[in-house]
Protein backbone atom coordinates (compact mmCIF):
# COMPACT_ATOMS: atom_id res chain seq x y z
CA UNK A 1 0.00 0.00 0.00
CA UNK A 2 0.93 4.02 0.45
CA UNK A 3 4.44 4.46 2.33
CA UNK A 4 4.50 6.66 4.73
CA UNK A 5 6.27 10.45 4.83
CA UNK A 6 9.86 10.09 4.50
CA UNK A 7 12.75 10.29 2.04
CA UNK A 8 11.95 9.87 -1.72
CA UNK A 9 13.40 6.93 -3.58
CA UNK A 10 13.39 7.51 -7.28
CA UNK A 11 12.23 4.85 -9.59
CA UNK A 12 12.55 4.16 -13.16
CA UNK A 13 9.93 2.16 -15.61
CA UNK A 14 10.51 1.09 -19.21
CA UNK A 15 7.26 1.31 -21.52
CA UNK A 16 6.65 -1.46 -23.43
CA UNK A 17 4.39 0.78 -26.00
CA UNK A 18 7.47 1.78 -27.48
CA UNK A 19 9.77 -1.45 -27.84
CA UNK A 20 9.90 -3.23 -30.99
CA UNK A 21 7.17 -6.05 -31.07
CA UNK A 22 9.07 -8.43 -32.81
CA UNK A 23 12.06 -8.35 -30.50
CA UNK A 24 10.17 -7.99 -27.16
CA UNK A 25 12.34 -11.06 -25.49
CA UNK A 26 15.24 -9.49 -25.91
CA UNK A 27 14.53 -6.39 -25.65
CA UNK A 28 13.52 -7.18 -22.02
CA UNK A 29 16.64 -9.38 -21.51
CA UNK A 30 18.91 -6.51 -22.67
CA UNK A 31 17.19 -4.02 -20.22
CA UNK A 32 17.18 -6.48 -17.29
CA UNK A 33 21.15 -6.66 -17.72
CA UNK A 34 21.25 -2.39 -18.12
CA UNK A 35 19.68 -2.75 -14.62
CA UNK A 36 15.55 -1.77 -15.24
CA UNK A 37 13.51 -2.83 -12.44
CA UNK A 38 10.06 -1.90 -13.51
CA UNK A 39 8.25 -2.60 -17.04
CA UNK A 40 5.16 -0.06 -17.90
CA UNK A 41 2.63 -2.07 -19.64
CA UNK A 42 0.31 -0.08 -21.33
CA UNK A 43 -3.33 -1.65 -22.38
CA UNK A 44 -6.03 0.25 -23.95
CA UNK A 45 -9.42 -1.55 -25.19
CA UNK A 46 -9.81 0.71 -28.20
CA UNK A 47 -12.78 2.66 -26.75
CA UNK A 48 -10.83 4.54 -24.10
CA UNK A 49 -9.13 5.91 -26.55
CA UNK A 50 -9.15 5.27 -30.56
CA UNK A 51 -6.60 2.46 -30.40
CA UNK A 52 -5.55 -1.19 -28.90
CA UNK A 53 -2.45 -1.56 -26.72
CA UNK A 54 -0.94 -4.98 -25.50
CA UNK A 55 -3.21 -7.90 -24.39
CA UNK A 56 -3.30 -9.95 -21.18
CA UNK A 57 -1.51 -12.71 -22.84
CA UNK A 58 1.66 -11.31 -22.75
CA UNK A 59 2.03 -11.10 -19.68
CA UNK A 60 2.42 -15.32 -19.03
CA UNK A 61 5.06 -15.04 -20.97
CA UNK A 62 6.68 -12.05 -20.20
CA UNK A 63 6.37 -12.84 -16.03
CA UNK A 64 8.71 -16.10 -16.35
CA UNK A 65 11.20 -13.82 -18.66
CA UNK A 66 12.00 -10.97 -15.98
CA UNK A 67 12.48 -10.81 -12.32
CA UNK A 68 11.32 -6.88 -12.99
CA UNK A 69 8.20 -5.54 -11.57
CA UNK A 70 5.27 -5.72 -13.83
CA UNK A 71 2.55 -2.40 -13.76
CA UNK A 72 -0.27 -3.00 -16.30
CA UNK A 73 -1.79 0.66 -16.92
CA UNK A 74 -5.49 -0.10 -18.38
CA UNK A 75 -6.36 2.72 -20.29
CA UNK A 76 -9.71 1.31 -20.87
CA UNK A 77 -13.91 2.22 -20.09
CA UNK A 78 -14.58 -0.99 -18.09
CA UNK A 79 -10.81 -2.15 -16.41
CA UNK A 80 -13.43 -4.48 -13.97
CA UNK A 81 -13.48 -6.90 -16.98
CA UNK A 82 -9.85 -7.08 -17.47
CA UNK A 83 -8.56 -7.17 -13.88
CA UNK A 84 -8.29 -10.81 -13.27
CA UNK A 85 -6.94 -12.10 -16.12
CA UNK A 86 -3.91 -9.80 -15.62
CA UNK A 87 -3.57 -10.85 -12.03
CA UNK A 88 -3.63 -14.42 -12.75
CA UNK A 89 -0.87 -13.60 -15.58
CA UNK A 90 1.26 -11.92 -13.01
CA UNK A 91 0.83 -8.06 -12.61
CA UNK A 92 2.23 -6.84 -9.73
CA UNK A 93 0.83 -3.49 -9.83
CA UNK A 94 -2.94 -2.40 -11.56
CA UNK A 95 -3.16 1.21 -12.46
CA UNK A 96 -6.93 1.93 -13.71
CA UNK A 97 -8.08 5.80 -15.12
CA UNK A 98 -10.10 8.27 -13.17
CA UNK A 99 -11.89 8.71 -16.27
CA UNK A 100 -13.04 4.79 -16.13
CA UNK A 101 -16.48 4.48 -15.95
CA UNK A 102 -16.48 2.16 -13.28
CA UNK A 103 -16.26 3.24 -9.40
CA UNK A 104 -12.85 3.94 -8.04
CA UNK A 105 -13.49 2.36 -4.48
CA UNK A 106 -14.44 -0.80 -5.81
CA UNK A 107 -11.90 -1.15 -8.20
CA UNK A 108 -8.76 -0.02 -6.06
CA UNK A 109 -10.77 -2.64 -3.57
CA UNK A 110 -10.82 -5.43 -5.55
CA UNK A 111 -7.12 -5.07 -7.22
CA UNK A 112 -5.50 -4.87 -3.53
CA UNK A 113 -7.39 -7.57 -2.21
CA UNK A 114 -5.68 -10.18 -4.30
CA UNK A 115 -2.39 -8.78 -3.01
CA UNK A 116 -1.88 -6.67 -6.27
CA UNK A 117 -0.85 -2.66 -5.78
CA UNK A 118 -3.53 -0.48 -6.97
CA UNK A 119 -2.41 2.77 -9.08
CA UNK A 120 -4.66 5.66 -10.53
CA UNK A 121 -4.19 7.59 -13.54
CA UNK A 122 -5.07 11.06 -14.40
CA UNK A 123 -4.97 12.35 -18.07
CA UNK A 124 -3.51 15.90 -18.34
CA UNK A 125 -6.79 18.71 -18.21
CA UNK A 126 -8.64 16.37 -15.86
CA UNK A 127 -9.37 17.83 -12.60
CA UNK A 128 -8.13 16.39 -9.35
CA UNK A 129 -11.20 16.22 -7.42
CA UNK A 130 -10.38 16.77 -3.62
CA UNK A 131 -12.50 13.77 -2.90
CA UNK A 132 -9.25 11.58 -4.23
CA UNK A 133 -7.73 12.43 -0.87
CA UNK A 134 -10.17 9.74 0.52
CA UNK A 135 -8.29 6.99 -1.34
CA UNK A 136 -4.79 7.59 -1.30
CA UNK A 137 -3.90 5.58 1.55
CA UNK A 138 -5.34 2.56 -0.56
CA UNK A 139 -3.08 3.23 -3.68
CA UNK A 140 0.83 2.76 -4.55
CA UNK A 141 0.78 4.60 -7.04
CA UNK A 142 -0.46 7.69 -8.53
CA UNK A 143 0.45 8.50 -12.57
CA UNK A 144 0.05 11.90 -13.80
CA UNK A 145 -0.22 11.79 -17.83
CA UNK A 146 1.36 14.45 -19.55
CA UNK A 147 0.49 13.02 -22.71
CA UNK A 148 -2.98 11.72 -24.29
CA UNK A 149 -3.72 8.05 -23.95
CA UNK A 150 -2.46 5.90 -25.56
CA UNK A 151 0.26 7.02 -28.37
CA UNK A 152 3.41 7.12 -28.21
CA UNK A 153 5.39 10.49 -29.77
CA UNK A 154 2.52 13.05 -28.92
CA UNK A 155 3.34 16.46 -27.66
CA UNK A 156 3.84 17.16 -24.26
CA UNK A 157 0.75 18.78 -22.36
CA UNK A 158 1.93 21.13 -19.56
CA UNK A 159 -1.33 20.57 -17.92
CA UNK A 160 -0.23 17.43 -16.90
CA UNK A 161 2.68 19.09 -14.70
CA UNK A 162 0.16 20.59 -12.60
CA UNK A 163 -1.83 17.17 -11.87
CA UNK A 164 1.48 16.37 -10.25
CA UNK A 165 1.53 19.33 -8.06
CA UNK A 166 -1.99 18.77 -7.11
CA UNK A 167 -1.56 14.85 -6.24
CA UNK A 168 1.96 15.63 -4.31
CA UNK A 169 -0.26 18.36 -1.89
CA UNK A 170 -2.72 16.04 -0.97
CA UNK A 171 -0.30 13.21 -0.06
CA UNK A 172 1.42 15.77 1.76
CA UNK A 173 -2.09 16.79 3.71
CA UNK A 174 -3.15 13.02 4.18
CA UNK A 175 0.46 11.61 5.34
CA UNK A 176 0.83 9.26 2.65
CA UNK A 177 3.59 8.27 0.37
CA UNK A 178 2.70 6.49 -2.87
CA UNK A 179 4.87 6.79 -5.90
CA UNK A 180 3.81 9.80 -8.02
CA UNK A 181 5.05 8.72 -11.73
CA UNK A 182 4.77 11.03 -14.53
CA UNK A 183 4.06 9.28 -18.21
CA UNK A 184 4.48 11.22 -21.06
CA UNK A 185 7.34 13.21 -23.14
CA UNK A 186 9.85 12.48 -19.91
CA UNK A 187 13.17 14.17 -21.38
CA UNK A 188 16.13 15.41 -19.76
CA UNK A 189 15.36 18.95 -20.07
CA UNK A 190 12.11 18.29 -17.74
CA UNK A 191 13.35 16.65 -15.27
CA UNK A 192 13.96 18.98 -13.05
CA UNK A 193 9.93 20.41 -13.46
CA UNK A 194 9.02 16.83 -12.55
CA UNK A 195 10.86 16.23 -9.57
CA UNK A 196 10.19 19.73 -7.99
CA UNK A 197 6.28 19.47 -8.78
CA UNK A 198 6.79 15.99 -6.90
CA UNK A 199 7.05 13.37 -9.00
CA UNK A 200 9.33 10.07 -8.17
CA UNK A 201 8.67 7.60 -10.66
CA UNK A 202 9.51 8.10 -14.37
CA UNK A 203 8.01 5.94 -17.28
CA UNK A 204 10.17 6.03 -20.22
CA UNK A 205 9.52 6.33 -23.13
CA UNK A 206 10.52 7.88 -27.04
CA UNK A 207 11.03 11.13 -25.51
CA UNK A 208 14.56 9.41 -23.20
CA UNK A 209 15.05 5.59 -23.87
CA UNK A 210 13.71 4.40 -27.24
CA UNK A 211 14.75 7.01 -29.54
CA UNK A 212 15.14 4.78 -33.12
CA UNK A 213 18.54 3.53 -33.77
CA UNK A 214 20.06 4.08 -30.14
CA UNK A 215 21.69 1.33 -27.80
CA UNK A 216 18.65 1.52 -25.71
CA UNK A 217 19.69 -0.60 -22.40
CA UNK A 218 23.09 2.05 -23.12
CA UNK A 219 20.58 5.14 -23.23
CA UNK A 220 18.45 3.82 -19.91
CA UNK A 221 22.08 3.53 -18.45
CA UNK A 222 22.73 7.15 -19.82
CA UNK A 223 19.56 8.38 -18.63
CA UNK A 224 19.58 6.81 -15.25
CA UNK A 225 22.52 8.30 -14.40
CA UNK A 226 21.16 11.75 -15.51
CA UNK A 227 17.72 11.14 -13.85
CA UNK A 228 18.81 10.39 -10.04
CA UNK A 229 21.65 13.23 -10.33
CA UNK A 230 18.65 15.59 -10.45
CA UNK A 231 16.48 13.70 -8.36
CA UNK A 232 18.87 14.30 -5.76
CA UNK A 233 19.13 17.97 -6.48
CA UNK A 234 16.10 19.24 -6.77
CA UNK A 235 13.45 16.74 -4.88
CA UNK A 236 12.52 18.03 -1.39
CA UNK A 237 11.66 15.68 1.16
CA UNK A 238 8.23 14.46 1.58
CA UNK A 239 6.17 17.36 3.50
CA UNK A 240 8.57 20.37 2.31
CA UNK A 241 6.48 20.95 -0.87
Amino acid sequence: MSGQAGKRVLNLSASMTCMDPLHLGQTVTDLDAAGVSTYHIDVCDGRFARTFLLYPGLLPYLRPATTARLDVHLYCVRPSLYLDEFIEGGAESIIVQLEARESLVDLISRITRRGVRAGLGILPGTPVPAALKSILGSLSMVVANTVGPAYAGQPYDPRGLETIRKIRALCDASGVSPEIAVDGSVSEERLESFFRAGANHLVLGTSSVFKPGADWPGRFREFRAIAEESFQKFASPLGEG
